[in-house]
Formats: C-alpha cells, sequence, structure tokens
C-alpha cells in the first residue's frame, strides 16, 4: 500500500492492519532466524551450494516487506492510535 492509501483508510481499519502486522512480525522472525540457521548449518558443513542462495534470496524478500510496515506504523504515529 502506498502511504495515499493508508490515509483514505479509517482508524479501524488501520487498527485492524497494524494487528496483522504485529503477528506477521513474529512469523518473519522465525522464518529468517530458520533461514539463517540453514545458511550457518551449510556454511559449517563447507557445502555452499545453490540452497545456501535460496533462503538468502528469501530473506531479502523478507526484510523488503518491512519497508510498508514502516509506512504503516508512520500513519498509525500521525494519527495517534496505539495497537
Amino acid at each position: 500500500m502506498t502511504e495515499e492509501e493508508l490515509g483514505q483508510l479509517s482508524d479501524e481499519e488501520l487498527i485492524t492492519l497494524g494487528k496483522k502486522m504485529k503477528s506477521a512480525s513474529i512469523i518473519y522472525a522465525l522464518g529468517i532466524g530458520f533461514l539463517f540457521g540453514i545458511i550457518l548449518f551449510s556454511v559449517i558443513n563447507k557445502s555452499i551450494t545453490v540452497f545456501t542462495l535460496i533462503p538468502i534470496y528469501f530473506i531479502y524478500k523478507a526484510t523488503k516487506d518491512s519497508k510498508q510496515n514502516k509506512l504503516l506504523k508512520t500513519e498509525l504515529k500521525k494519527r495517534n492510535i496505539e495497537v
């Protein structure tokens, strides 16, 4: 979502999105930790292959989604809404 789309949402919709963001953040953190564990295991066993690069790509995609969460957080802060 863009900043303009977030500005057009009601307070209730922003609260709902904020709650989803919190639960998604926990899932992303667990997923990133698991993928980092796969990379670490691969490096320790000295078997750096394509299967090492795949988790790196997914970690990149997960952190890219956090930019949208920052927009939502700024909109919630602007409206003085706590989730």
